[in-house]
This record gives structure tokens, C-alpha cells and sequence, in this order.
């Protein structure tokens, strides 16, 4: 995928390590982030806007042959970057 034909904006881009656990984590975060209701006083007295649409890789991804492409991609347009650590992130090469 090149540069120009990605459009679409991302509020937050989750990192993992694929695996059970972490994976369970980043999708159940991705979920609260996108369901959060911020409060109306709060959103318009800190002018905070909401979260709506998180990257989690495993159910953005397209078929494309470049995966590693399309994640810096969508990384690069991104607002927000969250990181999901375990004993076992040291041992994924993407979250590095």
C-alpha cells in the first residue's frame, strides 16, 4: 500500500505481542477505548475529544503482501500510541 492511498486517520494505534494474553488485552482495550463515553463537561472543559477508532493489527489488516508497510502506516497516523506490555513483549519484533 502506498503512502498516498492511505486515508484514514487513526485515534490510537495498539502494539502487542500476538499471543493469548496479549492479544485478549489489546482487543478488550481496543473495545473500552472505542465504547468510552467521556462526560460532556469534562470533553468541553478540558476540550478532550473521544476515542473512536483504535488499529489493533488483527482485524485492520488488509491482505496486502506488505504488512510491515501498512502497520507504519497506520502507526504514522495515529494520535496516540498504546503499548501493551508482558513477560512476553521482549520477544516480538514488531512492538520493538
Amino acid at each position: 500500500m502506498k503512502e498516498s492511498e492511505h486515508t484514514r486517520q487513526y485515534d490510537a494505534f495498539i502494539s502487542y505481542k500476538h499471543g493469548e494474553i496479549d492479544s485478549f488485552a489489546a482487543e478488550k482495550t481496543q473495545q473500552l477505548l472505542e465504547h468510552f463515553h467521556i462526560p460532556k463537561h469534562l470533553a468541553s472543559q478540558w476540550g478532550i475529544q473521544p476515542i473512536e477508532t483504535v488499529f489493533v493489527d488483527n482485524g485492520e489488516l488488509s491482505s496486502s503482501a506488505d504488512f510491515s508497510d501498512e502497520i507504519r502506516i497506520a502507526l504514522e497516523h495515529s494520535k496516540w500510541l498504546i503499548v501493551i506490555c508482558s513477560p512476553d513483549t521482549p520477544h516480538s519484533p514488531y512492538v520493538a
